[in-house]
């Protein structure tokens, strides 16, 4: 008797996970590697799916339960997953869930699709060896790259797979990577830290859905407060707790040599450091200014690791009035006068030891190997460089 030939169609109903055959026989005429990697999908929250095979793809249909809909979409909307031989999920192989109501004002959408800090392999062109490499599909799952094709593995829950590990993990340190929680793989909202200037930042996922980040500083360099400066983000919305910008690394020979100055009388004083200097900018009080200057200006002063503080530490007092018509009468001391050679910068010492330094009276600067340290004399004495010590008169400044 003549057989007719008839094609082979499977159907999978995902609540019931039966295969059911227009005719009798079996998977023979799929393709093998479709079969093993394609694999029916869950049906969304308050919805169903249903799943078809042909010979060259699995196609997964999803709609929503009556009075429920898929998020941005019309009431009776479906959507549709599709897994090939060539490219498996490439729109990945989960449905978002369904939300009560009309779906284009429902509140509960699925996590966006993954974001990959390298590459992801979706066919077999695209391994770049053999071996166990980042998959395109989902975060929880890797892709084995091998002579007769590639195949997908899905991780233990809850573990995601590292790439840089190469293993399934707890954690996945990367900023725009996945994490872990403890029913599903999110992708992270937190956006990218800068790095310090001369310094770096490590970020690491502590497991619970929170990114914590560690900003250090190259040698030679320090932040002016601390040593480690340190945040964290809320990976489900993104949230930084002190903001994703960390402070630049200071030149740590600036911040042992420049130290902010004292505000002057009657005015207050704001100081701040750059990777190269510390600048101090003085602002006097209402109703005072700077003597000759007029009302509401500024006078600045700043510490550079060679110059140090070209023009002194101090600023002069603010006087009652306008600075140039007031009646206050003191005044910032004239610059002092040197009978020999000041030192204001490495370059200019004759060799190790304490000279006078170009700032005051009252100070000398102590020349050594790895730089120039600046130190204040005792009150009311001055640095006499002819006696190479503090001294209640100087015959070197004046």
């Amino acid at each position: 008797m003549n057989t007719l030939a008839v094609p082979i169609i499977c159907i999978l109903i995902a609540s019931t996970n039966a295969l059911l055959f227009d005719v009798t026989g079996g998977l023979n005429n799929l393709d093998a590697f479709l079969v093993k990697n394609c694999r029916p999908v869950a049906a969304p929250a308050h919805g169903s799916v249903s799943c078809a095979y042909s010979a060259t793809d699995l196609t997964c249909t999803a709609k929503c339960d009556t009075g429920f809909s898929f998020q941005g979409l019309p009431v009776n909307s479906q959507l549709s997953l599709k897994c090939t031989t060539t490219s498996i999920w490439s729109d990945g192989d989960r449905f978002q869930d369904c939300v009560s109501g009309d779906g284009q004002t429902g509140t509960n959408v699925s996590p966006r699709p993954p974001v990959f800090t390298g590459k992801c392999i979706d066919q077999l062109s695209a391994c770049p060896g053999e071996g166990d490499f980042t998959a395109c599909t989902a975060c929880n799952q890797f892709v084995t790259c091998a002579p007769d094709g590639i195949f997908i593995t899905t991780c233990p829950a809850p573990t995601v797979w590292d790439d840089n590990e190469k293993k399934c993990s707890m954690t996945f340190a990367s900023i725009s990577g996945f994490f872990t929680t403890e029913k599903e793989c999110l992708t992270s909202l937190c956006n990218t830290p800068n790095s310090p200037k001369n310094g770096q930042v490590t970020c690491v996922d502590n497991g619970s859905g929170v990114l914590e980040c560690y900003a250090t500083c190259n040698s030679g360099f320090t932040f002016q407060t601390t040593s480690v400066e340190f945040r964290t983000c809320n990976q489900i919305d993104g949230s930084w707790s002190a903001g994703n910008t960390f402070p630049d690394c200071i030149d740590a020979f600036l911040m042992k040599n420049c130290r902010p100055v004292a505000a002057p009388a009657h005015g207050t004083v704001s100081c701040s450091y750059n990777a190269t200097d510390l600048t101090c900018t003085a602002t006097c009080d209402t109703v005072y200014s700077f003597q000759g200057l007029p009302a509401n200006s500024q006078l600045s002063l700043k510490c550079t690791t060679t110059n140090i503080w070209s023009d002194g530490d101090r600023f002069q007092d603010c006087a009652y009035g306008d600075g140039q018509t007031g009646t206050g009468t003191y005044v910032s001391p004239r610059p002092p006068i040197f009978t020999g050679k000041c030192i204001d910068q490495l370059s200019a010492c004759p060799g190790e030891g304490d000279f006078t330094a170009c700032t005051a009276c009252n100070q000398f600067v102590t020349c050594a190997p790895d730089g120039i340290f600046i130190t204040t004399c005792p009150a009311t004495t001055v640095w006499d460089d002819n006696e190479k010590k503090c001294s209640m008169v100087s015959r070197t400044c004046s």
